[in-house]
C-alpha cells in the first residue's frame, strides 16, 4: 500500500512549490476566462451589426499584429525578466477586453484594440515560455 501511495504522489510534483502553483492557478483560471469571452468577441461584433468581412478583418489584424511584433521587439523584451513581461503584458489585455464595449462609440479601437491584444500576447507569452 505505502508503494502505491508513493508511486501516486510521485506524480504531483507540482504541489511543492507554491509559486508555480500559484502561476499554474491563475493561467488555468485565465485561459478559461479568456477562451469563454474569445469565443464570444465575434458575436459581439456581429450583434453590433458588423459585416462578416470586418469581424475576420479584426481578427486577422490581430494576427497580423502579433507577427509585426514577434518581428521588431525581440532585442527589447530580452532586457526584462520573465515575470515583469507577464505583469506588463495584463494592463495590455485588460485595455482589450474593456475596450471591445466601446468600439460602437469609438470606431477607432476597431483597429486598435486588435494591436493591445497582440502585445499582450506577445508579452505574456514570451514571458510564460
Amino acid at each position: 500500500m505505502l508503494a502505491l501511495y508513493h508511486s501516486v504522489i510521485s506524480h504531483f510534483n507540482f504541489f511543492r512549490n507554491k509559486e508555480m502553483d500559484a502561476l499554474y492557478m491563475a493561467l488555468a483560471l485565465m485561459n478559461f476566462a479568456i477562451g469563454l469571452v474569445g469565443v464570444f468577441v465575434p458575436v459581439f461584433l456581429w450583434s453590433w451589426g458588423e459585416p462578416l468581412w470586418r469581424i475576420i478583418l479584426f481578427i486577422m489584424l490581430d494576427s497580423i499584429y502579433i507577427v509585426a511584433l514577434v518581428l521588431l521587439l525581440p532585442s527589447i523584451l530580452r532586457k526584462f525578466s520573465d515575470k515583469s513581461l507577464m505583469l506588463i503584458s495584463i494592463p495590455f489585455a485588460s485595455f482589450y477586453y474593456l475596450g471591445i464595449d466601446f468600439i460602437p462609440l469609438y470606431p477607432f479601437l476597431f483597429y486598435f484594440l486588435p494591436l493591445a491584444h497582440s502585445v499582450y500576447a506577445v508579452l505574456f507569452n514570451t514571458g510564460y515560455h
